[in-house]
């Protein structure tokens, strides 16, 4: 019942799409996405749901995903990332994929077993499938970090654990080397066994939808 109502709901509310503005996405808040091809009955599927740590980084926070073109910033990219090198028959790359370079003990060991002409490939080639294939709307006005995380882990468990939703053939997730990807039907891992929203909590999102 929580999936069809919220899919319905978030199907109703403005939609974004690349290239977006920075003027019209709130400073803080949770981004719901859809992905082109998918469908719950006629109406769009959710995909992904994000947020931000720290305070007035929503817009930071997509761009990493859209047009940040380093996969080590962005979850998102680096599950799409796994998926392209599974098609492409390179599995034995997503172990260098997914190598932590940030801290410099982390480069000491890995930074010499990284493809970076590989890697350049792959981030284009996610940049263009993001920018063509996914739009997103806004819960907005979610200044409590605390709060925001909790609506945020609420959201994806909700929509994991919907039983309604229908995931297409084709669907880009079903590749993902963890099979927690293609069969919650999301682009998320963490949360996605966790507890749903409240009735109290979808009332919330509600109102901060229509006030917006």
């Amino acid at each position: 019942m929580e999936y069809n109502k919220l899919t319905l709901l978030f199907n109703q509310v403005k939609r974004f799409s690349y290239p977006y503005k920075e003027n019209e996405i709130p400073k803080n808040g949770i981004y719901v996405m859809f992905e082109k091809g998918e469908k719950h009955s006629n109406l769009d599927r959710v995909v992904r749901i994000g947020s931000h740590t720290g305070q007035n980084r929503l817009f930071e926070r997509i761009n990493e995903h859209y047009i940040g073109e380093d996969h080590r910033d962005s979850i998102f990219r680096k599950h799409l990332g796994r998926c392209f090198l599974t098609i492409d028959k390179r599995v034995d790359y997503i172990k260098c994929w997914d190598l932590k370079i940030k801290k410099r003990e982390d480069q000491a060991k890995n930074l010499d077993k990284i493809n970076w002409a590989l890697e350049e490939k792959y981030e284009e080639k996610i940049s263009e499938f993001i920018k063509s294939n996914f739009t997103f709307i806004i819960i907005p006005n979610l200044t409590d970090e605390v709060n925001r995380s909790r609506i945020e882990a609420g959201l994806i468990a909700a929509f994991a654990q919907g039983e309604e939703k229908s995931i297409s053939e084709n669907w880009l997730g079903r590749f993902h080397p963890d099979k927690k990807i293609s069969n919650s039907g999301l682009w998320n891992i963490q949360g996605i066994n966790g507890s749903p929203l409240t009735v109290d909590e979808i009332k919330m999102i509600e109102n901060k939808l229509q006030t917006h």
